[in-house]
Parts: structure tokens; C-alpha cells; sequence
């Protein structure tokens, strides 16, 4: 395979040729969950707007800019909902509603917390929450401008949390299914914050990080939370027991990895109007990527200095150019394709055993087609 955008070897395996017309489950499901989580998202803001009231002078200011920036998100993870529910027989949409967008509350919170420790002064299209924060206390004259927004995004994100929490009450027929809905997000969270510790610790360990620490990470900060949890939820908000549960985690898992991958390529090689952040972002954060390791293993002498001198610090267009260059030539991209592949193998396995009809594994199939040639 010669990169994760071809795809001709994963369509043999997979059969994601269901996925090529212009119309199919996953798009149309899409478009509806989106739809339906955005309706909640408006009276989740109202709602907000209402508790924050007189609570001082920032509580209204903080819901108007976190409920804008979660409505500009993709909503994938919410639509996940819908997809689980989907497979498992089908759940009542306003669950499906209601939990998708707490998903989104949940996401929106850690993306603020993470442009935070990444410094990243853009995310989905325009500022990141910190830079709003320290322009406007820029524009006041308050001091020390940079930690003041940093510290009113954190609070934001926490915000987030909570309020996505709230969405969640009621969700759900009987004590059981809302104890184990609440449960799942709270031990999911729980891990996909000391996977982001791992992630940070990496990004400045430098040398030591193997490829099986990168992909631990991936597993428990992008493939659980955002394919395992959404789809189980949906699961379980369609009556399924945990043993189509837990096989459909597995899926997810599988399925996170190969998205967190697609994106470290969207972040090497695609474009900022692309990935909604500037391009090569990854490698000014020194983030330690599949490609990181994989490339480093492959360099030698001056050329691994020049790497380790490149990754992490201030990225121009060449410096930029050289590192995409030198991923193509050693042959870095192809085999991240092929560590991709054995990924997609490893879903047709589950998906075979999954025990869903026809419909439940078409979607499935798309899912897996979705992650390989989006572009954003």
C-alpha cells in the first residue's frame, strides 16, 4: 500500500466499495445525527445560560464561546451514537441526541485543556480558546495577559465537563442502563486523561518512546474515546448486552487507532484550510507520532540530528518540505499504510464475529472507509 489516502489494498479486504456512490448508511446517518445534536446543543446553550446567570462576569461570555466552538466541531463522536444504536437495533433518538452531544461537550472541554499544553493558537477554523481569552485581556490592559488566558480556556473546559454531565441525567430506562451509561463515561475520561500525561511526557522525553508507547497512547486518548465509548453507548441505549458491547469496543478501539493515524498523516501533509489548524502542526509540538518514530528509526548521523532539530522547534516551509520528503523516501508512509492494513484486518475479524446483520455491518464497513479518505 502505498499511503493511507490510496486505499486499494483495504478495499480488498473490507467491502468498501458499498461506500463509493454518493449516498450511503453512514452519510445519511451522519446528517440526521448531526442535525439532532446541534438541536441539542442550542438548548443545552439556553440551558447554561440560565445557571451561569448573575454568577459573575464571565459565565455568560464563557457558555456563548464554548457552545460556538463545540457547534463548529465535525460532531463525529456524536454521530457515533447513532451508529451503535444503529447496529444493536435502533435506540430512542432523543438519548441518541442527548448523549451524542455530551460527547461533544466532553471533546470540546479536552480540546481547550489540550491547546493549552500544545500552545496551539488555532483549533476548528479560528482562534483556540486561550488566544481568545488573552486577546481580550490584552485589549484590557490586564497583565500577564498569556497566563490569564490560559487560565479562563482551562476554566472553560471544565465547564464543559460539567455541563456534559448534565445533559446525561435522565438518559436512559432504568437505575441499571443510567448507572452503567455514567460509569462508562466516567472510567473512558478517566483514562483518556492519563493517556494525555503519557502524551505530554513523550513530547518532551524525546529519545526512549517506542512505537509501542505512541500507539498505547492512540489507543486510550483517540480509539477508545472516540470511536469504542460513542459506539457502545449507543449499544447500550439499544438494550444489547455487554458481551455485543464489549466486541463492538473492540471495533472502536481498532477503528480510533486507524483515525488518530489518518490524522497524523492530515497533520503532516494536508493543508490548514484542511485540517482546520496550521499545517505541520504536529511536528512544531513535537508530538511523537507514528511517523516520528518510524522515520527516526530510519535516520542516522547528520540526518537524525536534523530531525531532532526540526521536531519540536519553529518549522519553516523547508524545514517543513524535508521532513515530508524524507517520510516518502525511506519509506515511512508505506509502512504506516501497512500498519493500517493489519489494523483493518484485525475489524473484519471482529466484525465477523460480531454476530450483526447485514445492514449493522455495512456500517461498519463505511465507518472504516470514512476514517481512511477523510480530508479534515
Amino acid at each position: 500500500m502505498r499511503s493511507l489516502h490510496k486505499g486499494e489494498a483495504i478495499r480488498s479486504m473490507l467491502n468498501l466499495e458499498v461506500c463509493m456512490g454518493d449516498v450511503s448508511l453512514w452519510q445519511d446517518l451522519y446528517a440526521r445525527a448531526r442535525g439532532a445534536i446541534e438541536g441539542v446543543l442550542e438548548e443545552g446553550e439556553e440551558m447554561a445560560r440560565r445557571v451561569v446567570s448573575g454568577t459573575g462576569r464571565w459565565g455568560e461570555d464563557a457558555v456563548g464561546r464554548l457552545f460556538g466552538f463545540a457547534r463548529r466541531g465535525k460532531l463525529v463522536r456524536g454521530a457515533l451514537v447513532w451508529a451503535g444504536a444503529g447496529v444493536c437495533g435502533g435506540a430512542p433518538e432523543e438519548w441518541c441526541a442527548r448523549v451524542g452531544a455530551a460527547l461533544e461537550l466532553f471533546q470540546s472541554g479536552l480540546l481547550v485543556h489540550d491547546d493549552v499544553m500544545d500552545r496551539d493558537r488555532v483549533r476548528r477554523g479560528g482562534p483556540s480558546m486561550f488566544a481568545q481569552y488573552e486577546g481580550r485581556a490584552g485589549e484590557e490592559g490586564v497583565r500577564e495577559a498569556r497566563r490569564v488566558g490560559e487560565a479562563l480556556a482551562v476554566c472553560v473546559g471544565d465547564v464543559a465537563f460539567f455541563l456534559g454531565f448534565g445533559l446525561l441525567a435522565g438518559v436512559g430506562r432504568g437505575e441499571a442502563m443510567r448507572d452503567a451509561l455514567l460509569r462508562c463515561v466516567a472510567e473512558e475520561y478517566a483514562r483518556v486523561g492519563v493517556a494525555q500525561m503519557d502524551d505530554v511526557w513523550y513530547g518532551a522525553a524525546g529519545e526512549g518512546v517506542r512505537l509501542e508507547d505512541v500507539l498505547r497512547v492512540y489507543r486510550y486518548k483517540t480509539g477508545r474515546y472516540t470511536f469504542s465509548v460513542p459506539l457502545s453507548l449507543g449499544a447500550l441505549l439499544a438494550g444489547a448486552d455487554e458481551g455485543v458491547r464489549g466486541a463492538l469496543e473492540e471495533v472502536g478501539e481498532l477503528l480510533g487507532v486507524v483515525f488518530q493515524i489518518r490524522d497524523d498523516e492530515l497533520g503532516l501533509f494536508g493543508s490548514e484550510e484542511e485540517i482546520g489548524k496550521p499545517a505541520g502542526s504536529d511536528v512544531r509540538e513535537g508530538k511523537r507520532t507514528v511517523f516520528w518514530v518510524l522515520l527516526r528509526e530510519r535516520l542516522e548521523g547528520e540526518e537524525r540530528r536534523r530531525l531532532d532539530g526540526v521536531w519540536g522547534g519553529e518549522v519553516g516551509e523547508e524545514e517543513l518540505g524535508w521532513v515530508r520528503r524524507m517520510v516518502e523516501e525511506r519509506g515511512v508512509r508505506e509502512e504506516v499504510g501497512r500498519l493500517v492494513e493489519g489494523y483493518v484486518r484485525r475489524v473484519e475479524e471482529r466484525v465477523a464475529g460480531l454476530g450483526v446483520g447485514e445492514e449493522g455491518r455495512r456500517l461498519i464497513e463505511e465507518l472504516a472507509a470514512f476514517n481512511l479518505r477523510r480530508r479534515a
